[in-house]
């Protein structure tokens, strides 16, 4: 019967709103993460079947998960600055010790070839020389040491550097994806609640179903496609081309003269349910 049948369709559509909605806060959700806030821009506009519980519900659950996201980001960056600030501390205490080092080296080269100009001369003895030139040496040795060590403390920072950016690169990314893909249901969802819109109405006019032949020369072709940040909709006909991965909806637009029989043949109890439609 169609009343029953209106009730279904009803109870559908509910269901979908329920869904859209939920998916609109998830959408501003995703956007607040983007933009590393602590809280949800939530729709306007909830709609009357959900109830106030419902979608208290539902925004607290999606605060809940940004909240709960931005902390763990918020940790991973925090850990990888401070990994990151120790190394430049690490590498500044090395290069400060590495300059001493070099400015000993330095004077003990001074200080060698004086005293070897001494021993020419014969004014002092080859053991003192032999002595001053292994205390040099290892100098010089601690030195090497010392580059390689500010050689690996190099490229541990050019590591964390890069393990800091890709942190912020794969948030990003996962956040457009998430946000794609989000829009993607909520297109699906906006298609199928204008196709349950149509049944509703068609029921309200006939009691029952057109076939497809009464909906000739009477559909609207929409194809949602995706872009590299946002997805866009393009209007369609039944020789636009196809690209992999978009969405295509089809709703019938029905027009005056398809509703004339209706119009010929007015129902007071449908009236009511138009308007309470």
């Amino acid at each position: 019967m169609p009343a029953l049948q209106i009730a279904d369709l009803r109870s559908e559509r509910a269901n979908l709103l329920i869904e859209e909605y939920r998916l609109k806060v998830r959408l501003g959700r995703l956007h607040a993460e983007s933009k590393l806030v602590d809280s949800i821009v939530v729709p306007a506009d909830p709609p009357a079947e959900l109830g106030q519980s419902l979608i208290d519900e539902i925004i607290a659950t999606e605060q809940a998960q940004l909240t709960a996201r931005l902390t763990a980001f918020r940790d991973d960056i925090s850990h990888l600055q401070a990994s990151l600030a120790r190394l430049n501390k690490e590498a500044e205490m090395l290069a400060g010790a590495k300059g001493e080092r070099q400015q000993t080296v330095k004077s003990q080269l001074d200080e060698l070839e004086s005293i070897r100009t001494l021993r020419q001369k014969g004014l002092i003895t080859n053991s003192n020389v032999m002595a001053l030139e292994r205390a040099h040496n290892n100098y010089r040795l601690d030195l090497a040491q010392f580059e390689m060590q500010q050689t690996r403390l190099q490229q541990d920072l050019l590591n964390m550097e890069s393990e800091l950016r890709k942190k912020h690169q794969e948030h990003a990314f996962q956040l457009i994806s998430d946000t794609q893909e989000t829009q993607v249901q909520l297109a699906k969802l906006a298609s199928q609640l204008r196709y349950l819109s149509d049944k509703l109405l068609f029921v309200f006019e006939y009691g029952e179903h057109r076939t497809l032949e009464d909906l000739q020369g009477s559909v609207k072709i929409l194809i949602f496609r995706r872009g590299k940040e946002t997805g866009q909709e393009v209007a369609a006909n039944e020789n636009t081309e196809v690209n992999a991965g978009d969405l295509i909806e089809v709703s019938v637009v029905a027009s005056k003269g398809f509703y004339s029989s209706a119009a010929s043949r007015p129902d007071p109890a449908a009236d009511m349910e138009k308007k309470a439609f």
